[in-house]
């Protein structure tokens, strides 16, 4: 956990003097930081104990509206049941992701005034590999089957600082159908 802070500040601390930066800007690397929930990978059983998935995004603005960058989650439950022995499974999911950013183009092409310098509104596309690593305990097997993952999605981030806020993303994000967490840039 104090590496993760470390990484964290560092990360925030990179950019600090940057005051009249936009949310989203081509050449800058925001890292999220989300948990989601209404898992869409693993399902939902009687008996099942579920964690809430995890994930670490980091994306590259590759042009003015376009970014692209990776991802890993995870996710754990617990199947117990009195005909069967406790089943724990853990998905991991690795993938990349684009975001298309259009705060900026709707400002333009609509007038409005949107925050473009706090909000930065976003869709986006993943393409990943999910692997179920399942554990038996008590007699039994455990299987790693590996199956492709992708979706679609449409995202927010709000900056409370030039280099902290909040992201929530909705759709078939990589860990579930909403996400929620910090982003640092």
């Amino acid at each position: 956990m104090k590496k993760i802070t470390t990484i964290l500040m560092v990360l925030m601390m990179m950019n600090t003097f940057n005051v009249n930066s936009q949310a989203y800007e081509q050449g800058r690397i925001n890292v999220d930081l989300t948990t989601g929930f209404i898992p869409l990978f693993g399902g939902t059983y009687y008996g099942y104990g579920l964690s809430f998935p995890i994930m670490i995004a980091a994306e590259y603005g590759a042009t003015e509206n376009i970014s692209i960058g990776g991802y890993f989650g995870y996710r754990s439950s617990r199947y117990k049941s009195i005909f069967l022995p406790e089943y724990r499974i853990g998905y991991s999911t690795l993938g990349g992701k684009a975001n298309f950013h259009v705060t900026n183009l709707i400002n333009e092409h609509l007038g409005l005034d949107l925050p473009s310098n706090e909000l930065d509104l976003y869709g986006g596309a993943h393409f990943g590999f999910t692997v179920n690593n399942s554990r038996r305990l008590g007699p039994g097997y455990g299987v790693v089957p590996i199956y492709p993952q992708f979706g679609i999605y449409l995202g927010a981030k709000y900056f409370f600082t030039p280099n902290l806020g909040a992201v929530f993303e909705f759709g078939a994000t990589p860990i579930g159908i909403a996400n929620f967490g910090l982003t640092i840039k």
